[in-house]
């Protein structure tokens, strides 16, 4: 599957489980099948977001960072 992560504004880092896979927007990046607890951070500002990836589609994540 593949995972797209949009912030507003920009995220400066995401985790997933704790792997950090930078800063987003990120567009359909590869990502193995199943759940992912994805850790979002924008200036100290933190969210947190559970998502599943599905085989052959791209799950989209969108997300404001404003307290």
């Amino acid at each position: 599957g593949q995972l797209s992560v949009i912030c507003f504004p920009a995220c400066d880092q995401v985790f997933d489980n704790g792997r950090p896979l930078g800063g987003a927007p990120f567009f359909k990046r590869p990502m193995s099948v199943g759940s992912h607890r994805l850790k979002l951070q924008n200036a100290g500002f933190v969210k947190v977001v559970s998502v599943s990836v599905i085989v052959d589609q791209v799950t989209t994540v969108r997300e404001s960072m404003t307290p």
